[in-house]
């Protein structure tokens, strides 16, 4: 099922509604129990078929910033520093570093691409990371 809500949010642009629903799905199912974050990432290391959920969801953000995406990116924010997170850094480097560059670069509060409560939630959670945190810091 998780494989099906992910393959959605690559594939699919026509329709908002659907994308909308996979991702609520995929966020209620980590609210439900945050432990679950293991099954997420473990679709990125699938022996037959590895589907780079990470890489997935920071495509999504970029490429949907119109107005009404905003509710979406919000979730997708969310589901997506929960796996950073959980994820060893050696193996999300580059999607943890470019989600890091698209929070830093949002502009003032009034016009950002995410509500404040999703991009303060997403900017803490992965500044859990020590190598993300210093790279913050730094920048």
């Amino acid at each position: 099922m998780l494989y099906g809500l992910f393959d959605i949010v690559q594939n699919v642009r026509s329709d908002p509604n659907l994308l909308f629903f996979c991702l609520v799905h995929l966020d209620g199912i980590l609210e439900d129990d945050r432990e679950r974050v293991s099954h997420y990432v473990a679709l990125s290391k699938d022996y037959k078929a590895p589907l780079p959920v990470i890489k997935i969801l920071y495509q999504y953000l970029y490429q949907n910033k119109q107005d009404e995406f905003r509710p979406h990116r919000d979730v997708a924010s969310h589901v997506l520093a929960l796996m950073i997170e959980h994820e060893s850094f050696a193996e999300c480097a580059q999607p943890a570093r470019d989600f890091l560059q698209y929070l830093m670069q949002q502009p003032d509060p009034k016009n950002m691409t995410l509500s404040i409560n999703a991009y303060t939630f997403a900017l803490l959670t992965i500044l859990k990371t020590n190598d993300l945190a210093k790279e913050f810091a730094t920048k």
